[in-house]
């Protein structure tokens, strides 16, 4: 095997052409392969089931001068990985060969599909959506229409987990201010509720299980999050659990699930909520995908009962791909909070903008949203009712070149400022993550 690597590595590097070596009264005349027939090659050893040796062919393949071989033989090791189980080994082949060569249609269906198996099927229909907006013969896009609309899932768990590290202006989202303005005067504020910079572990889980229920899937998640810092009286964990089924309507997806999550601050149990969630997502035009959500909770707030109550909210967000590399997407969200002290209870709407762009191997993402919260009434002491507008603005990037072990890194620049009537409330930060992401 290790001979035969060597051999067709020598072979790939060599021009595909015949040399003359003159020696001593004759000339011997040695003949390289072509690519061509390195191809050959690898597809017989494939035919006889000598699939280490096709292997080693089209890895040999790797190293040719013409770009269109090796993008070949990515393609070949690919479909081979895939037929091996190396499901994320042949996803990652499959989206190195459209960072150099986007309008890769073939490709890009390929990848939708090998997504589609490996359950992942919101990456699925986003490469589709890539698909349609790019150039497809009206047969290949009756075939995409026709997948779309039939993916299913096959896997029947799976999950992500993200980490990294944070540098955060306010971690705690307070104000700066050390003084707080009140009916009866000011008050002198206390160092923990005040803006305090820091550095910390970010770490977000995810995995679940799908069940199939006759045509349908019923889907258990169980995630978690943490943000973790020195000061330890600034940790902020929570886990959450929720199921239900998925239905699937001609084009459309319909999502329902109920479930309870545990949020922690500072070591201490913070807030427990139970909530009923109903998600449906349908294709709005061949490149262009719309989302409704309707959520209802009952919160139960530990450290401040007063703040204990309902919560209901509905959102809408559009995503459409402009092209084989660049997607926007705009989305719109209401919130109600009806909790058990009028002036903690508020109305809030947030506006909020996304793009992205696929350069080479690197996916920039940058998003801005500009959200407004009003209150219902005043709350004890404070002059007047709560009226906030904030404003976020992200920027961030995901780098494919690098891969270890499935992880990819990325970093995320964040700015955030909260205008408010209420001087608690008013605060400003900055936040710069550094982290590595990984889907199984």
């Amino acid at each position: 095997m290790r001979g035969l690597l060597f051999l067709v590595s020598l072979i790939a590097a060599a021009p595909a052409a015949a040399t003359e070596i003159f020696g001593t009264g004759r000339s011997v005349e040695v003949r390289t392969l072509a690519a061509a027939d390195l191809f050959g090659l690898a597809d017989q050893a494939l035919a006889e089931n000598r699939v280490d040796d096709a292997r080693a062919l089209l890895l040999a393949l790797l190293a040719d001068r013409d770009p269109d071989v090796r993008l070949e033989g990515n393609f070949r090791l690919a479909k081979l990985d895939a037929a091996s189980g190396r499901m994320r080994n042949a996803a990652v082949r499959f989206r190195r060969i459209l960072d150099e060569r986007p309008d890769a249609q073939p490709v890009r269906l390929e990848l939708a599909a090998h997504l589609a198996r490996m359950g992942d099927l919101s990456a699925a229909r986003r490469e589709l959506r890539y698909a349609r907006a790019g150039s497809l013969p009206p047969e290949v896009a009756q075939f995409v229409n026709r997948f779309s609309q039939a993916m299913r899932s096959s896997k029947p768990f799976g999950g992500s987990l993200h980490f990294g590290t944070t540098a955060d202006s306010n971690i705690n989202r307070a104000t700066r201010s050390d003084t707080l303005g009140t009916v009866i005067g000011d008050f002198t504020l206390d160092e923990d509720a005040k803006e305090r910079s820091g550095q910390g572990l970010s770490v977000d889980s995810q995995g679940y299980v799908r069940f199939p229920v006759g045509r349908h899937q019923f889907t258990v998640t169980v995630s978690q999050s943490a943000d973790l810092y020195r000061h330890q009286r600034f940790n902020d964990v929570s886990t959450a659990i929720k199921a239900g089924p998925e239905f699937s309507i001609d084009s459309a997806r319909l999502d329902l699930s109920a479930g309870v999550t545990r949020r922690w601050f500072g070591g201490d149990r913070f807030t427990d909520s139970a909530a009923a969630q109903a998600i449906l997502t349908a294709s709005v035009t061949p490149s262009m995908q719309g989302r409704i959500s309707l959520t209802a909770a009952r919160i139960t707030n530990h450290a401040n009962p007063l703040e204990s109550g309902r919560s209901y909210s509905a959102g809408i967000e559009l995503e459409k791909a402009l092209s084989v590399r660049t997607g926007i997407g705009v989305g719109f969200s209401a919130v109600r909070q009806n909790l058990r002290d009028p002036g903690y209870s508020t109305h809030s709407a947030q506006l909020g903008l996304v793009g992205y762009r696929t350069l080479g191997r690197m996916t920039l993402i940058g998003s801005a949203s500009l959200g407004r919260l009003f209150a219902d009434e005043l709350l004890f002491l404070y002059p007047e009712k709560r009226s906030d507008w904030t404003r976020r603005v992200s920027l961030g990037a995901t780098y494919r070149k690098v891969d270890f072990m499935g992880f990819s890194p990325s970093a995320q620049l964040s700015w955030e400022r909260n205008s408010s009537s209420i001087e608690i409330y008013d605060y400003k930060r900055r936040a710069l993550e550094l982290g590595v992401a990984k889907a199984f």
